[in-house]
């Protein structure tokens, strides 16, 4: 069982790696703009694996999960797998946001984070820790 496991996870693991190298134009634009601390010094990674999930973007920092999502997710069966998938993620304490592809910018990416890092003490801005 745990050898069955171990090769689920590595082909999620293969699975991810190959989304990092066929990212959309809006996860590129995205990743541009939150790569190396560039989006107010959280550090964000991209198709990470969460509970089995990959999603597009994470930051740890601010527990947040950042997906954007194409005309792909529209359809009925990826709207209620969309949901689920969301719940999931949302009761291990993540927030989620969606965001458009037409809707990913700096200016909604910085203002976004910026909400989300007021709301949620972190380690750099000497808030309490839990």
């Amino acid at each position: 069982m745990r050898r069955w496991v171990s090769r689920a996870r590595e082909a999620k693991i293969l699975r991810a790696r190959e989304l990092r190298r066929k990212l959309t134009i809006a996860e590129r634009k995205a990743w541009e703009i939150l790569r190396d601390r560039r989006m107010l010094g959280f550090k964000f990674r991209r198709q990470h694996i969460i509970h089995g999930f990959i999603v597009d973007f994470y930051c740890h920092e601010l527990k947040l999960v950042l997906e954007i999502d194409g005309k792909g997710h529209a359809s009925p069966d990826r709207v209620q797998y969309d949901a689920a998938r969301t719940q999931r993620l949302e009761m291990s304490g993540l927030q989620i946001v969606r965001l458009r592809n037409r809707e990913v910018g700096k200016e909604t990416l910085r203002d976004l984070v910026q909400s989300l890092a007021h709301r949620s003490p972190s380690p750099r801005s000497g808030g309490a820790r839990g």
